[in-house]
């Protein structure tokens, strides 16, 4: 028999999606039942009042906004086999063992960040996780909740990508410090950390002339947007030598 520890719900994408034994049902991300299933998952662990919840999701301009809640409850369980929520008369949450892509994502950030890059800890991280660090989460939702939710993930997957990055470049392996160098300035064109650690990769790898090229582009970024020059020169950059992977980033 199918347990909770077998349910999943998937935030890192567009639109919520449940995943079980039996396959991945999408809720499309107009529906209520979408923002009941995201907000129960980025709020793992918590039970939440219903009147909150008819607020938060929009209902209280229906009719009966109970009765518009009990849809969009009985829409999620009518996706799966009715095992992902757990209610009473006045709050709903996740069952115990659901899990959620992004918490799981989020932990193994947090976990990266404390005990620092090192080679054990960064040792056979999942192609899935890796995966997860190029995802946004809940890309369709603009909910204020979800903004927040969603500004606290980028600060996360790029600090690690960037301390993957610094870490692959200390112990030699300069293609996938480039690649992950390259998606967080990507994302953040503004951080010159990770714009030095990306420069020094490509030095690594024999690719001066793009080093150079990239470099250029940085200068004329940062004088356009801020009117500064990098914090570093381009003669300090052939001079400095990878640097040991740290915690601590610089952004």
């Amino acid at each position: 028999m199918q347990t909770c520890e077998d349910l999943e719900i998937r935030l890192l994408s567009g639109s919520p999606a449940l995943a079980s034994r039996g396959g991945v049902s999408i809720l499309p991300a107009s529906s209520h039942a979408a923002r009941l299933v995201a907000f129960l998952g980025v709020h793992r662990g918590e039970r939440v009042s219903r009147d909150r919840l008819v607020d938060l999701l929009g209902l209280s301009r229906a009719a009966d906004p109970r009765a518009a809640l009990r849809k969009a409850v009985w829409q999620v369980n009518n996706s799966t086999d009715g095992r992902f929520l757990r209610g009473t008369r006045t709050d709903l949450g996740l069952a115990d063992g659901v899990r959620v892509d992004y918490q799981e994502a989020r932990e193994r950030c947090l976990g990266l960040l404390r005990r620092g890059f090192t080679e054990v800890a960064t040792a056979d991280l999942p192609a899935r996780f890796r995966a997860q660090l190029e995802s946004e989460v809940l890309g369709e939702f603009e909910e204020d909740w979800v903004v927040a939710c969603r500004q606290e993930w980028q600060r996360l997957r790029l600090e690690v990508l960037h301390g993957l990055a610094e870490a692959e470049l200390i112990r030699g392996n300069a293609r996938a410090a480039v690649i992950s160098a390259e998606q967080v300035v990507r994302c953040d064109p503004l951080r010159e950390g990770a714009w030095h650690t990306l420069l020094s990769a490509l030095l690594a790898s024999r690719h001066r002339a793009a080093a150079r090229q990239r470099f250029n582009e940085l200068v004329d970024l940062l004088r356009d947007d801020l009117g500064v020059a990098p914090m570093f020169s381009w003669e300090e950059l052939l001079e400095d030598p990878p640097r040991a992977p740290v915690t601590g980033l610089w952004v």
